[in-house]
Protein backbone atom coordinates (compact mmCIF):
# COMPACT_ATOMS: atom_id res chain seq x y z
CA UNK A 1 0.00 0.00 0.00
CA UNK A 2 0.91 3.35 -0.67
CA UNK A 3 0.83 7.30 0.49
CA UNK A 4 0.88 10.26 -1.46
CA UNK A 5 3.05 13.57 -1.56
CA UNK A 6 1.73 16.86 -1.37
CA UNK A 7 3.16 20.74 -0.69
CA UNK A 8 3.74 21.36 2.73
CA UNK A 9 2.64 25.23 1.44
CA UNK A 10 -0.52 24.80 -0.77
CA UNK A 11 -0.92 20.99 -0.72
CA UNK A 12 -0.83 20.59 -4.57
CA UNK A 13 -0.01 16.32 -5.23
CA UNK A 14 3.63 15.92 -5.70
CA UNK A 15 3.93 12.43 -5.52
CA UNK A 16 0.66 10.71 -6.25
CA UNK A 17 2.14 7.15 -5.03
CA UNK A 18 4.46 6.08 -2.83
CA UNK A 19 5.37 3.12 -1.37
CA UNK A 20 5.32 3.32 2.31
CA UNK A 21 8.93 2.91 4.50
CA UNK A 22 8.46 0.59 7.10
CA UNK A 23 9.84 1.77 10.28
CA UNK A 24 12.21 0.08 12.85
CA UNK A 25 9.06 -0.94 15.12
CA UNK A 26 7.76 -2.87 11.60
CA UNK A 27 3.94 -1.27 12.45
CA UNK A 28 4.03 2.07 10.82
CA UNK A 29 5.20 4.01 7.88
CA UNK A 30 8.48 5.89 8.65
CA UNK A 31 7.28 8.43 6.18
CA UNK A 32 3.73 9.28 6.43
CA UNK A 33 3.19 7.57 10.29
CA UNK A 34 0.38 5.33 8.53
CA UNK A 35 -0.35 2.29 11.01
CA UNK A 36 -0.02 -1.16 9.33
CA UNK A 37 -3.09 -3.80 10.65
CA UNK A 38 -1.11 -6.85 9.21
CA UNK A 39 2.11 -7.81 7.23
CA UNK A 40 1.77 -10.87 4.61
CA UNK A 41 4.82 -13.16 3.61
CA UNK A 42 3.81 -14.89 0.91
CA UNK A 43 5.66 -16.18 -1.96
CA UNK A 44 9.18 -14.86 -0.81
CA UNK A 45 7.56 -11.23 -0.77
CA UNK A 46 6.42 -9.41 2.70
CA UNK A 47 3.88 -6.98 2.05
CA UNK A 48 2.42 -4.37 4.81
CA UNK A 49 -1.55 -3.54 4.88
CA UNK A 50 -3.40 -1.10 6.53
CA UNK A 51 -6.58 -3.12 6.81
CA UNK A 52 -6.59 -6.47 7.74
CA UNK A 53 -9.42 -7.32 5.36
CA UNK A 54 -6.69 -6.60 2.63
CA UNK A 55 -4.25 -9.02 4.13
CA UNK A 56 -6.61 -11.34 4.79
CA UNK A 57 -8.10 -10.95 1.13
CA UNK A 58 -3.96 -11.46 -0.69
CA UNK A 59 -3.93 -14.29 1.71
CA UNK A 60 -6.65 -16.66 0.94
CA UNK A 61 -5.23 -17.09 -2.14
CA UNK A 62 -2.27 -19.20 -0.70
CA UNK A 63 -1.87 -22.72 -0.55
CA UNK A 64 1.21 -23.14 1.33
CA UNK A 65 1.20 -23.41 5.09
CA UNK A 66 4.42 -21.21 5.04
CA UNK A 67 2.51 -18.07 4.11
CA UNK A 68 2.31 -16.43 7.08
CA UNK A 69 -0.23 -13.33 8.16
CA UNK A 70 1.04 -12.01 11.03
CA UNK A 71 -1.40 -9.13 12.95
CA UNK A 72 0.07 -5.54 13.74
CA UNK A 73 -2.42 -4.28 15.88
CA UNK A 74 -5.65 -5.10 17.26
CA UNK A 75 -8.22 -5.38 15.08
CA UNK A 76 -12.00 -5.09 16.68
CA UNK A 77 -15.33 -6.02 14.94
CA UNK A 78 -15.92 -9.63 13.34
CA UNK A 79 -12.89 -11.10 11.02
CA UNK A 80 -13.46 -13.72 8.02
CA UNK A 81 -11.88 -15.50 6.15
CA UNK A 82 -13.12 -17.35 3.39
CA UNK A 83 -10.34 -19.30 1.66
CA UNK A 84 -6.75 -20.59 0.96
CA UNK A 85 -3.88 -22.16 3.19
CA UNK A 86 -1.87 -19.98 5.59
CA UNK A 87 -0.74 -18.85 9.13
CA UNK A 88 -2.43 -16.85 11.47
CA UNK A 89 0.11 -15.16 13.38
CA UNK A 90 -1.34 -13.33 16.68
CA UNK A 91 2.01 -11.75 17.44
CA UNK A 92 0.35 -10.54 20.69
CA UNK A 93 -2.54 -8.58 19.04
CA UNK A 94 -6.37 -9.20 19.99
CA UNK A 95 -9.30 -10.12 17.58
CA UNK A 96 -12.30 -8.69 19.49
CA UNK A 97 -16.37 -8.69 18.47
CA UNK A 98 -18.90 -8.03 20.61
CA UNK A 99 -21.82 -9.99 21.87
CA UNK A 100 -23.80 -12.70 19.15
CA UNK A 101 -20.39 -12.41 16.71
CA UNK A 102 -17.51 -14.28 16.56
CA UNK A 103 -14.19 -12.85 16.64
CA UNK A 104 -12.85 -14.91 13.67
CA UNK A 105 -15.02 -16.82 11.41
CA UNK A 106 -13.22 -19.58 8.72
CA UNK A 107 -14.84 -20.78 5.92
CA UNK A 108 -13.51 -23.29 3.12
CA UNK A 109 -10.28 -22.57 4.54
CA UNK A 110 -6.66 -24.59 6.08
CA UNK A 111 -5.33 -22.76 8.68
CA UNK A 112 -3.08 -22.49 11.59
CA UNK A 113 -3.52 -19.93 14.17
CA UNK A 114 -0.75 -19.31 16.24
CA UNK A 115 1.27 -17.07 18.51
CA UNK A 116 0.92 -15.02 21.97
CA UNK A 117 -2.38 -12.90 21.58
CA UNK A 118 -6.48 -13.09 22.46
CA UNK A 119 -9.79 -13.94 20.52
CA UNK A 120 -12.88 -12.48 22.28
CA UNK A 121 -15.92 -12.40 21.51
CA UNK A 122 -19.46 -14.03 22.02
CA UNK A 123 -17.91 -17.43 20.09
CA UNK A 124 -14.27 -17.41 19.87
CA UNK A 125 -13.71 -19.46 16.26
CA UNK A 126 -16.71 -20.60 13.92
CA UNK A 127 -14.74 -22.70 11.62
CA UNK A 128 -17.25 -24.25 8.75
CA UNK A 129 -15.14 -26.86 6.12
CA UNK A 130 -11.79 -27.47 6.04
CA UNK A 131 -9.05 -27.63 8.73
CA UNK A 132 -8.14 -25.55 11.97
CA UNK A 133 -5.27 -25.99 14.11
CA UNK A 134 -5.24 -24.29 16.99
CA UNK A 135 -1.00 -23.92 17.86
CA UNK A 136 -1.11 -20.49 20.29
CA UNK A 137 -3.53 -17.86 21.76
CA UNK A 138 -5.68 -17.75 24.18
CA UNK A 139 -9.39 -17.43 23.47
CA UNK A 140 -12.24 -16.22 25.90
CA UNK A 141 -15.79 -16.60 25.03
CA UNK A 142 -19.04 -18.13 25.86
CA UNK A 143 -17.67 -21.12 23.58
CA UNK A 144 -14.30 -21.08 22.61
CA UNK A 145 -14.20 -23.02 19.25
CA UNK A 146 -17.87 -24.09 16.99
CA UNK A 147 -16.75 -26.39 13.86
CA UNK A 148 -19.00 -27.78 11.42
CA UNK A 149 -17.62 -30.43 8.69
CA UNK A 150 -14.09 -29.71 9.62
CA UNK A 151 -11.11 -30.93 11.24
CA UNK A 152 -10.16 -29.29 14.55
CA UNK A 153 -6.32 -30.17 15.84
CA UNK A 154 -5.00 -28.37 18.75
CA UNK A 155 -2.09 -28.44 20.22
CA UNK A 156 -1.76 -25.55 22.16
CA UNK A 157 -3.39 -22.16 23.66
CA UNK A 158 -5.43 -21.07 26.39
CA UNK A 159 -9.15 -21.61 26.26
CA UNK A 160 -11.01 -19.34 29.04
CA UNK A 161 -15.05 -20.11 27.90
CA UNK A 162 -17.16 -17.88 30.19
CA UNK A 163 -20.00 -20.33 30.88
CA UNK A 164 -17.59 -22.63 32.69
CA UNK A 165 -17.28 -25.26 29.15
CA UNK A 166 -15.15 -25.53 26.36
CA UNK A 167 -17.57 -26.50 23.83
CA UNK A 168 -17.18 -27.38 20.65
CA UNK A 169 -20.33 -27.56 18.48
CA UNK A 170 -20.28 -30.06 15.60
CA UNK A 171 -23.87 -29.13 14.35
CA UNK A 172 -24.00 -32.47 12.26
CA UNK A 173 -20.94 -33.38 11.61
CA UNK A 174 -18.83 -36.65 12.67
CA UNK A 175 -15.60 -35.37 13.22
CA UNK A 176 -14.59 -34.71 16.72
CA UNK A 177 -11.17 -32.61 18.01
CA UNK A 178 -7.61 -33.81 18.02
CA UNK A 179 -6.02 -32.64 21.34
CA UNK A 180 -2.51 -32.68 21.86
CA UNK A 181 -1.98 -29.69 23.95
CA UNK A 182 -3.41 -26.81 25.41
CA UNK A 183 -5.28 -25.41 29.01
CA UNK A 184 -8.68 -25.34 29.51
CA UNK A 185 -9.54 -22.96 32.60
CA UNK A 186 -12.94 -23.72 33.23
CA UNK A 187 -13.30 -27.14 32.41
CA UNK A 188 -13.73 -29.00 28.87
CA UNK A 189 -16.64 -30.08 27.42
CA UNK A 190 -17.43 -31.08 24.10
CA UNK A 191 -20.85 -29.89 22.71
CA UNK A 192 -23.31 -31.18 20.04
CA UNK A 193 -23.38 -34.39 20.07
CA UNK A 194 -21.92 -35.44 23.10
CA UNK A 195 -19.03 -37.14 23.35
CA UNK A 196 -16.29 -38.71 26.24
CA UNK A 197 -14.00 -36.79 26.16
CA UNK A 198 -11.55 -39.68 26.02
CA UNK A 199 -12.50 -39.44 22.79
CA UNK A 200 -10.57 -36.05 21.81
CA UNK A 201 -7.28 -37.09 23.02
CA UNK A 202 -4.68 -37.96 20.17
CA UNK A 203 -2.73 -40.98 20.71
CA UNK A 204 -0.15 -40.77 23.64
CA UNK A 205 -1.94 -37.69 25.51
CA UNK A 206 -3.94 -37.36 28.69
CA UNK A 207 -5.69 -35.38 30.67
CA UNK A 208 -3.81 -33.50 33.49
CA UNK A 209 -4.48 -31.63 36.51
CA UNK A 210 -2.50 -29.87 39.58
CA UNK A 211 0.45 -32.29 38.40
CA UNK A 212 -1.55 -35.46 38.33
CA UNK A 213 -3.25 -37.93 35.05
CA UNK A 214 -6.52 -38.42 34.87
CA UNK A 215 -8.81 -41.30 34.36
CA UNK A 216 -11.85 -40.49 33.24
CA UNK A 217 -14.35 -43.62 31.96
CA UNK A 218 -15.61 -43.64 28.63
CA UNK A 219 -19.02 -42.14 29.58
CA UNK A 220 -17.29 -38.73 31.37
CA UNK A 221 -18.33 -36.04 29.03
CA UNK A 222 -17.02 -33.30 31.35
CA UNK A 223 -14.07 -32.36 33.16
CA UNK A 224 -14.26 -29.23 35.81
CA UNK A 225 -11.34 -27.17 36.89
CA UNK A 226 -8.16 -25.86 35.22
CA UNK A 227 -7.36 -28.76 32.88
CA UNK A 228 -4.30 -29.19 30.53
CA UNK A 229 -3.09 -32.06 27.94
CA UNK A 230 -0.36 -33.37 27.98
CA UNK A 231 2.13 -36.56 27.72
CA UNK A 232 0.66 -39.41 28.98
CA UNK A 233 3.29 -40.35 31.47
CA UNK A 234 2.88 -44.48 31.23
CA UNK A 235 3.06 -45.01 35.00
CA UNK A 236 -0.68 -47.07 34.87
CA UNK A 237 -0.34 -48.74 32.00
CA UNK A 238 1.58 -51.69 30.21
CA UNK A 239 3.27 -51.75 26.62
CA UNK A 240 1.40 -54.66 24.59
CA UNK A 241 -1.40 -55.57 22.30
CA UNK A 242 -1.93 -54.33 19.36
CA UNK A 243 1.15 -54.65 17.88
CA UNK A 244 2.85 -53.64 14.72
CA UNK A 245 5.32 -55.48 12.89
CA UNK A 246 7.37 -53.44 10.99
CA UNK A 247 9.12 -55.67 8.83
CA UNK A 248 12.61 -55.02 9.83
CA UNK A 249 13.26 -57.75 12.38
CA UNK A 250 11.33 -55.13 14.88
CA UNK A 251 8.05 -54.51 16.21
CA UNK A 252 5.88 -51.61 18.23
CA UNK A 253 3.51 -52.40 20.89
CA UNK A 254 0.94 -50.03 22.31
CA UNK A 255 0.60 -48.85 25.92
CA UNK A 256 -2.94 -49.76 27.30
CA UNK A 257 -3.08 -46.09 28.93
CA UNK A 258 -3.31 -43.89 26.20
CA UNK A 259 -2.84 -45.81 23.04
CA UNK A 260 0.49 -44.78 21.59
CA UNK A 261 3.20 -47.12 19.97
CA UNK A 262 6.11 -47.85 22.32
CA UNK A 263 9.46 -47.18 20.57
CA UNK A 264 10.73 -50.39 18.02
CA UNK A 265 12.04 -52.89 19.62
CA UNK A 266 13.70 -56.46 18.46
CA UNK A 267 11.38 -59.39 18.29
CA UNK A 268 11.56 -61.98 20.77
CA UNK A 269 11.13 -65.42 19.72
CA UNK A 270 9.50 -68.22 21.29
CA UNK A 271 9.92 -71.87 19.67
CA UNK A 272 7.62 -75.05 19.18
CA UNK A 273 8.54 -78.43 17.82
CA UNK A 274 6.31 -80.37 15.59
CA UNK A 275 7.97 -83.52 16.39
CA UNK A 276 5.79 -85.54 13.98
CA UNK A 277 5.93 -83.55 10.95
CA UNK A 278 9.39 -82.54 11.38
CA UNK A 279 8.43 -78.53 11.89
CA UNK A 280 9.58 -75.86 14.01
CA UNK A 281 7.73 -72.44 14.03
CA UNK A 282 9.26 -69.36 15.80
CA UNK A 283 6.58 -66.91 16.47
CA UNK A 284 6.52 -63.41 18.09
CA UNK A 285 3.91 -61.87 20.07
CA UNK A 286 3.54 -59.37 17.82
CA UNK A 287 2.18 -62.30 14.89
CA UNK A 288 6.03 -62.35 13.14
CA UNK A 289 5.66 -66.30 12.60
CA UNK A 290 7.95 -68.62 10.21
CA UNK A 291 7.65 -72.22 10.38
CA UNK A 292 11.04 -74.59 9.52
CA UNK A 293 11.21 -77.69 8.28
CA UNK A 294 13.76 -80.37 9.19
CA UNK A 295 15.35 -82.16 6.64
CA UNK A 296 17.83 -85.12 7.92
CA UNK A 297 19.60 -86.94 5.62
CA UNK A 298 20.29 -90.41 5.75
CA UNK A 299 16.68 -91.68 6.78
CA UNK A 300 14.95 -93.83 4.53
CA UNK A 301 11.64 -95.08 5.75
CA UNK A 302 9.03 -93.17 8.56
CA UNK A 303 9.08 -94.53 12.01
CA UNK A 304 11.44 -97.01 10.94
CA UNK A 305 11.98 -98.82 14.51
CA UNK A 306 15.62 -100.65 14.14
CA UNK A 307 16.72 -96.68 13.88
CA UNK A 308 17.31 -94.57 16.57
CA UNK A 309 15.42 -91.61 17.05
CA UNK A 310 17.89 -88.49 15.55
CA UNK A 311 18.41 -85.34 17.30
CA UNK A 312 18.92 -82.25 15.18
CA UNK A 313 19.70 -78.61 15.58
CA UNK A 314 18.15 -76.17 13.55
CA UNK A 315 20.67 -73.82 12.26
CA UNK A 316 17.78 -71.22 11.12
CA UNK A 317 17.12 -70.72 15.20
CA UNK A 318 19.31 -72.47 17.26
CA UNK A 319 16.48 -74.84 18.55
CA UNK A 320 17.90 -78.23 19.82
CA UNK A 321 15.85 -81.40 20.02
CA UNK A 322 14.98 -84.77 18.62
CA UNK A 323 11.88 -86.15 16.34
CA UNK A 324 10.98 -89.42 14.71
CA UNK A 325 12.58 -90.96 11.56
CA UNK A 326 11.15 -89.26 8.46
CA UNK A 327 11.19 -89.86 4.74
CA UNK A 328 13.66 -87.77 3.05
Amino acid sequence: ETHKITCKDCGAVLVASEPHTVNSSGDACADCGTRFAAKLAMGGNTTYYEKLDNAIRAAESSTDKSTRLTLLMNVYGETAIRGGTFTLDLNGRSLVSGRDYNALRIANSNVEITGEGTLSGDHGVDVKQGSLLISGGTYEADTAVIYSNATVTVTGGTFTARNREFTNNLYGSTDVPVLSGGTYTNGLRIGVPSQPVSNLLAPGYRYWQNGSMLKPTDSTTSLSGTITVALCDHSDGQAGAPYTNRGDGTHTATYSCCGKATEPVDHSYTFTADNANGTITRACDCGERLVFTLVLPGQQTYGDPAMAVPSYTCSDTGYSGTLPVITV
